[in-house]
């Protein structure tokens, strides 16, 4: 899993906050996409480790993201700090 990118996405109601973090730790992006971008997001890009907040729609993207070649982590609220 070091070699991988990270995938990070805050999940909303209507657009979500997804960055990318490279194998550098560096941060390639960091956008505010909607529903439909970011299935084509997880589509388009290379296998990446996805991480995601648990909430009532991480299901459904974390399968989606599987379904793109993707491996996910959910992780509860409880570890996410504000940065």
């Amino acid at each position: 899993m070091v070699n991988l990118n990270v995938i990070a996405i805050d999940l909303a109601k209507n657009n979500y906050q997804v960055c990318k973090i490279g194998k550098e730790r560096q941060v390639i992006y960091n956008k505010e996409v909607s529903r439909q971008k970011l299935l084509q997001l997880l589509v388009s890009e290379k296998q990446s480790l996805v991480a995601m907040e648990s909430c009532g729609g991480t299901h459904y993207w974390a399968r989606k993201a599987k379904e793109a070649g993707h491996i996910v982590s959910t992780f509860t609220s409880l570890v996410v700090k504000e940065v």
